[in-house]
């Protein structure tokens, strides 16, 4: 599946609330501007348009070009798409009250990308992202190995070293030129509260792990 094809059906599940692979937050409450990082082609504003305040910026960032481009031809008037790294975030500082990551961030440099996450973030901001846990990793590793598939196997067991790199020093090992990881709820409690988050939540999906947390206003 291409990356486009991949983006599109995307579109579909945030449109159908019976899809088992939906979820996305309530943004009734989002008063100054939302990010969302990893946008793909905008699948967050596509069916959240209506629910969104008159007047509140919307920001939708992602590192794949053909799918921003497509986002800005198709709807332009939805948000500002811009191509950029979760890890260097082209908007202001404290700039939006929501942030909003659908398993983007475990394929990033999390550690920076988090801290962005807090940099642009207003006091009393929210963060809402969904993540990958270790069990999702280890099962695409024994399929891997069981399919015959080396290539794929040496790349997801890479991912479990980087997960637990993540889980014991807090720092994502990016081990042969791998970032992505799979992550521990201790990990990334201890990360937001490292860069200035408070009430950390974390609840288990049917495919990953979502994580809510409030931006503290002592900065």
């Amino acid at each position: 599946m291409s990356s486009l094809a991949y983006h599109l059906d995307e579109i579909r599940i945030a449109l159908d609330p019976t899809r088992p692979e939906h979820l996305l937050p309530d943004l009734r409450s989002c008063e100054k501007g939302v990010v969302d990082v990893g946008c793909g082609v905008g699948q967050l504003f596509v069916a959240k348009d209506a629910e969104i305040r008159s007047g509140v910026v919307r920001y939708a960032v992602d590192v794949d070009a053909e799918a921003i481009a497509y986002a800005r031809q198709q709807w332009p008037h939805l948000a500002q798409f811009l191509h950029a790294k979760a890890e260097r975030l082209p908007i202001p500082s404290a700039s939006v009250d929501w942030y909003v990551s659908r398993v983007a961030l475990p394929y990033t440099d999390l550690r920076q990308s988090l801290a962005e996450a807090g940099r642009v973030l207003t006091d009393h901001g929210h963060l809402w992202i969904t993540l990958h846990p270790g069990q999702m990793v280890w099962r695409e590793f024994l399929s891997a190995v069981g399919h015959a598939h080396p290539r794929s196997a040496i790349t997801r067991a890479i991912v479990l070293l980087n997960g637990v790199t993540l889980h014991v020093t807090r720092h994502v090992g990016g081990w042969f030129g791998i970032r992505e990881s799979w992550q521990s709820r201790s990990a990334i409690a201890s990360l937001l509260h490292e860069f200035g988050f408070r009430d950390v939540r974390v609840t288990r999906t049917a495919r990953h792990f979502l994580v809510e947390a409030n931006k503290n206003g002592d900065g």
